[in-house]
């Protein structure tokens, strides 16, 4: 016992000096299942949770700062908790307004239309959905503004293509974005390389979405292709989705996406058309209550997958 007070007065004496900022969130779902390709699927129900996230985000100096966090994830096997984010933020090092970022860290890919969509408590962006571009690389990172006033803004990132995990090939990925936010208007473009021993694949995309205080809408697209080194073969896919939330009360809010796939394959595509709607009742801002249902029609399968569920969102 006083060897463990004793481990964190000095931890909370180093936070004290570097300022250390902790917070944190989670998703919880019960869910039901109305149908299922798998007719040993319909029916199932549970409570579950999806995601956990412990996060501290510190201040060393007017020049670094940065952020760690751990995420737990949820399902028929709890995953242990892994590393989430863990990079350095070095201020301005590129010139006033310019940073470079080193580490664990969202890539440009789909961080504007994730934080305008607002519910990834509900489901995943469409790229992050598809798996267009992991949520998450390692590597080195250069941004900064364009504009005098912030509003447009550029992001440039080298990273190993390979998540949260360490590298194990010399191949890279190589990530840009332009970026636009006003109060009401968001806007984004950007694109990526990832070079592989088996295939080299190219991702363009952009964003735009409009919000007026709670009221927001937006829209995302992007295009994949990949090469393969050994052969002439080439795939592509290409996505869009739409998604609108409106306000009803003070806390009450109307969600709705839908999400148009279409996957080449070579031989055929697949076609997938994913639906969400809810009702998100809030009766503190960081307490949210979203009963909700989903619905996914993938081409070939012979029952939609149609889901309900009430989702609990929680910061702390």
């Amino acid at each position: 016992m006083v060897v463990t007070a004793f481990l964190t007065t000095i931890s909370m004496q180093g936070f004290a000096q570097n300022s250390v900022r902790w917070s944190g969130l989670f998703y919880m779902d019960y869910e039901y299942v109305l149908s299922s390709s798998d007719e040993e699927q319909e029916g199932e129900n549970g409570f579950d949770y999806r995601r956990m996230y412990l996060t501290a985000d510190y201040t060393l100096s007017e020049e670094f700062s940065g952020r760690a966090r751990l995420e737990g994830a949820g399902g028929p096997e709890s995953i242990r908790p892994f590393v989430k984010d863990l990079y350095l933020t070095w201020h301005r090092v590129l010139g006033d307004g310019h940073n470079l970022i080193l580490g664990v860290q969202p890539p440009p890919s789909f961080t504007l239309s994730e934080k305008m969509w607002g519910y990834r408590s509900l489901e995943k962006t469409i790229m992050d959905r598809q798996g267009v571009s992991t949520s998450r690389d390692m590597g080195v990172s250069a941004t900064g503004a364009l504009a005098g006033d912030g509003e447009l803004t550029y992001s440039l990132m080298v990273g190993n293509n390979n998540s949260i995990r360490g590298e194990d090939d010399k191949y890279k990925r190589v990530y840009g974005q332009l970026a636009f936010l006003s109060d009401n208007v968001a806007a984004s473009i950007g694109g990526d390389y990832a070079s592989g021993e088996d295939r080299n694949g190219v991702t363009a995309s952009a964003f735009a979405g409009y919000g007026l205080t709670r009221f927001r809408l937006g829209v995302e697209g992007f295009f994949q292709q990949f090469d393969y080194v050994n052969s002439n073969v080439s795939t592509d896919r290409m996505g869009v989705s739409g998604w609108i939330v409106t306000p009803v009360t003070e806390r009450v809010e109307l969600v709705g996406r839908v999400d148009l796939v279409e996957n080449d394959i070579g031989s055929g595509s697949v076609d997938e058309i994913f639906l969400i709607g809810g009702v998100a009742f809030k009766p503190n801002r960081k307490v949210h209550f979203i009963p909700n249902v989903y619905v996914v029609d993938i081409t070939g399968q012979s029952d939609l997958e149609i889901a309900g569920r009430v989702t609990l969102h929680a910061d702390f």
